[in-house]
């Protein structure tokens, strides 16, 4: 199996209020509205990583 990826649109403010979480706590959270995406990534082995990618469209 391929190796699970999640590109994520978060606005800029957003995003660096995910900056200063993980400064300040070490983990930022989002949430979605997309289940059915979710519903893939569930499906993806425990061992292996998921990589996110955040950016902020302009």
């Amino acid at each position: 199996m391929a190796a699970a990826v999640l590109l994520a649109a978060v606005g800029c403010a957003d995003l660096q209020a995910a900056y200063a979480a993980v400064r300040a706590h070490g983990l930022a959270v989002f949430g979605t509205m997309d289940g059915a995406k979710l519903e893939q990534l569930k499906a993806a082995p425990a061992a292996q990583p998921i990589t996110v990618y955040l950016y902020a469209p302009t």
